[in-house]
């Protein structure tokens, strides 16, 4: 008789194997599900058995892991690379950002590494949780502030970015009514909280899957154009290194990096293949460095020391292409604030409710995100610095989330194992971020305070 291991039946015939398809991404909420065809029956005991998935399931497996990956490193903030550029110079940005990537990439690992400490490592779903098994309540509080810090910050810089782009369609009467000269006006502002505040209301992740395939789509295409304009042919006033600007570089290309948030929940859908999570994130982080790098290197190139904080004011005025990379841009940014705006509602809603507010029409819940929508707005109104915004969250709260803590967490658990040069690495690293934190926040507020007066 042949060994039902090799996968044959006890008449030596060969059974088909159990279909698997793997659905759901993080994106949307969900968890790969395993959904099955009608299992085939052992002939000797009637117990299910499955085969090992077929070829094409493995690559299906494997693309979806990768976009998954993919999709949590990179967002709209992308948007400030030029400007990241224009702070730090050329040679200085490619080597920071070089040594930003690798660093993301360790610490990623490490959390990962974190997490399948634990024996229940499978129920830990997200970055909290993590924080939890290793340093208590105090973990979980550390995340929890820092992550609304971060996802707040990045809601208040996407208010920003489509009030400024909302303005340049507006008469110089509209457009004159700010605070600052470089300021926006209470009406784009207005007209921002109209458009984004309705799909706050939202209160699934799943549900919020469409719009973030509208805004990867119109994203793409904004991106498209903006480097069709990009023209690196005559440069005048470009700079190689610009120490006095590394901080502020720091902080947008940290901030740019915004996926650390989500990686526990990422590797966990993976399931069985999570093993092939770290040569994924390696690939990914490869891509996206090379991405943003190519970005912003082409537009500092072509606008040298006038580049813009928000890259589209660079864009020719009168040309039509200009204003549908606007419209673009507008519509991928109004449609991916409702994602960057969750996590916060939902701690909030734990916070003040004791429960997650799911019902379209619960009142409480909606007035939370009635008063985090108009507080993103008002800071908006009132600093509508883009560039400098990104910097301070990235420098902030972006560093402590995605390369201190990690390296706490991983110290904490195993330094009674670890050899004395993986120690000296981790303080390193830890050193790094530390610094990075402090010189990059003071940086970032003495240039709003600056920028303000």
């Amino acid at each position: 008789m042949t060994s039902r291991d090799e996968g044959y039946g006890v008449n030596g015939l060969s059974k088909p194997a159990t279909m698997v398809r793997r659905t759901g991404s993080i994106q949307d909420g969900t968890n790969y599900n395993e959904a099955k065809e009608p299992l085939v029956l052992d002939d000797e005991k009637g117990a299910p058995y499955e085969l090992p998935e077929t070829k094409m399931q493995r690559t299906q497996g494997w693309v979806l892991d990768f976009a998954n990956i993919l999709k949590t490193f990179i967002g709209s903030n992308f948007l400030g690379m030029p400007y990241a550029f224009h702070q730090a110079g050329v040679y200085g940005g490619i080597v920071g950002i070089l040594i930003i990537a690798w660093v993301t990439d360790h610490c990623c690992k490490l959390l990962v590494h974190c997490k399948n400490h634990f024996d229940d490592a499978a129920d830990l779903a997200t970055y909290g949780d993590v924080g939890t098994k290793v340093l208590g309540k105090r973990g979980k509080l550390l995340v929890d502030i820092f992550l609304v810090f971060t996802q707040t910050g990045f809601c208040i810089g996407y208010t920003i970015f489509i009030a400024r782009n909302i303005d340049s369609f507006m008469p110089s009467e509209i457009q004159n009514l700010h605070l600052l000269s470089e300021g926006v006006s209470i009406v784009s502002i207005g007209i921002t909280v109209a458009c984004v505040l309705p799909l706050c209301f939202v209160k699934k992740v799943k549900q919020l899957s469409v719009f973030s395939l509208i805004a990867d789509v119109t994203l793409v295409v904004g991106m498209a154009i903006v480097l069709y304009y990009d023209d690196c042919s005559e440069v005048y006033n470009m700079e190689g290194i610009n120490w006095s600007g590394l901080p502020i570089f720091f902080g947008l290309v940290t901030s740019s990096f915004e996926g650390i948030g989500l990686v526990v929940p990422v590797e966990r859908t993976m399931n069985k293949d999570a093993l092939r999570y770290p040569l994924l994130l390696d690939i990914v982080l490869c891509l996206v460095t090379l991405m943003l790098g190519s970005f912003g290197i082409l537009g500092y190139l072509t606008y040298g020391n006038d580049t813009k904080d928000v890259i589209t004011l660079n864009l020719p005025e009168d040309a039509a292409l200009t204003y549908v990379v606007k419209v673009c841009l507008i519509i991928a940014i109004v449609f991916t604030y409702p994602m960057q705006l969750f996590p916060v509602t939902e701690i909030f809603d734990f916070v003040f409710l004791k429960k997650a507010s799911e019902n379209l029409f619960d009142v409480k819940g909606n007035i939370i995100r009635v008063v985090c929508c108009l507080f993103t707005a008002t800071i908006a109104f009132f600093v509508p610095f883009f560039g400098l915004i990104s910097g301070l969250i990235g420098a902030l709260g972006s560093s402590f989330l995605a390369f201190i803590l990690p390296v706490i967490f991983h110290l904490k658990l195993f330094h009674r194992t670890l050899s004395w040069w993986v120690i000296a690495k981790d303080v390193i690293i830890l050193l790094f971020g530390s610094a990075a934190l402090i010189v990059g926040t003071i940086f970032a507020v003495r240039d709003i305070i600056d920028a303000l007066i």
